[in-house]
Formats: C-alpha cells, sequence, structure tokens
C-alpha cells in the first residue's frame, strides 16, 4: 500500500519532532566522538547527564524526563556501551561504526513500522525514538556544533552549497546530471525545478561539492 503523500510528510521539517532533529544526528555525534570532542560517557554521569538534559529541553523543547529516560534506554544498547569505549584503535573504529549504523537503523525502522501500523498519510515518529534522537543532537551540539572552528567549517560549507546552487541554476538543465536533467524539463513549475536542483546537490559527495564550487567559483565572478 502506498501511503498518500508520504514523501511530503517525510520531507516536511516536524516529521521529526522537535524539528531541529533527525536520525543524521548519529552521525553528528560519531564524528564529534572522532574528533576528541564527545564522550559517551556522560550517558553514565547523572550529575552531567541531568544538566544535559536540561539544556535539551531548553534547546529543542519537549521534556528534559524523556531525555533521561532515553539516556536510559541507550546505556541498555551493547553497540553504545561498546562504542563509549573509543580510544582510536582500529577496534574502537569497528565498534563506533556498528554503533552509528545501528542506531540508525533502530530510528529509521521504528519509524517505518510506526508509520505502517498507523496506516494515515503522514510520517509517525515513535515517542521514544524521537527522545533519544533530541538527547543525540543535544550532545552533538552542545560538544561540537557549538565549537567555533566548527561554525566556521559550516560557514564555508554553506558558502559553497550556494554557489553551486548559483552555478547550476544559471546553467540549467545543461549543468545538471543527466538524470536530473531530465526532471528538469519535465517539471511545471518554478518551484518544481528548484527542487531538482536541490535534490542534485543532495546527491552530491562532499569532495564533488567541494571541488564544483572551486571550478565554477570563477564563471560565476566573471
Amino acid at each position: 500500500m502506498v501511503l498518500p503523500c508520504l514523501r511530503v510528510s517525510v520531507w516536511k521539517p516536524r516529521s521529526w519532532t522537535p524539528p531541529t532533529t533527525s536520525p543524521t544526528s548519529v552521525h553528528d555525534v560519531e564524528d564529534g566522538i572522532l574528533s576528541g570532542r564527545v564522550s559517551l560517557s556522560v550517558l553514565w554521569d547523572l550529575v552531567e547527564l541531568a544538566a544535559l538534559a536540561e539544556k535539551g529541553q531548553r534547546a529543542f523543547g519537549g521534556s528534559a524526563d524523556l531525555l533521561v529516560e532515553a539516556a536510559g534506554r541507550l546505556r541498555q544498547l551493547p553497540v553504545v556501551a561498546a562504542a563509549a569505549d573509543y580510544d582510536g584503535s582500529f577496534r574502537s573504529l569497528a565498534a563506533l561504526k556498528t554503533m552509528t549504523s545501528e542506531l540508525v537503523g533502530r530510528y529509521v525502522g521504528g519509524t517505518i513500522a510506526a508509520t505502517k501500523a498507523a496506516g494515515v498519510g503522514d510520517l509517525v515518529v515513535p515517542t521514544e525514538a524521537a527522545a533519544e534522537v533530541q538527547l543525540l543532537k543535544t550532545i552533538a551540539v552542545l560538544y561540537v556544533m557549538d565549537n567555533p572552528l566548527h561554525q566556521k567549517r559550516q560557514d564555508r560549507q554553506r558558502d559553497r552549497i550556494y554557489r553551486v546552487y548559483d552555478y547550476l541554476t544559471l546553467g540549467a538543465p545543461g549543468s545538471l546530471d543527466p538524470m536530473f536533467s531530465d526532471w528538469y524539463i519535465s517539471a511545471d513549475t518554478d518551484a518544481q525545478r528548484q527542487r531538482v536542483i536541490i535534490d542534485q546537490i543532495a546527491s552530491m559527495t562532499e569532495s564533488r561539492l567541494e571541488r564544483l564550487a572551486r571550478d565554477c567559483g570563477d564563471l560565476l565572478l566573471g
């Protein structure tokens, strides 16, 4: 059964609650652990955890109690306990990658199951999954994303995306990959054409985006 308007629901900012969170928060935490700015030991430090939950509530809404409960569930997962011991070794890196993969599967799989069970056109995110993701997002924001160096890196990434968007828009459909070019040509409205360009950018790897931003910079300036 194809649920009506489900694709639209998936792309709504508020499909996940709070709207600033999504399962990609797991990757943000992984990046923080790899850079040495995040330690999952906070999940076992009940004093720091309580303070973290309060900050998460203030930043994203919801309930601090639900975030503390979410931490309790995460502590019980063997993959989380293994990743909490990350020490830079190959074995611990494998454990970290396993945690990321299994947590994303946990949240995406749970959401798919809940949505199918509901039988409606909107995406249904289980409350427990949303709370766990919000907690992970809070950890990432407080320990990684608020870091000035990280913010400068985000500014550079944002500038690259804007430059590539302008380049693709000015040159479309010829500037697009064949698949996206076909979709662009068949689009009926400016909004649909804009969406095709955004999808093209979303499909790019980081290295391709950097290369294209660098190559198209001179063309845009000229």
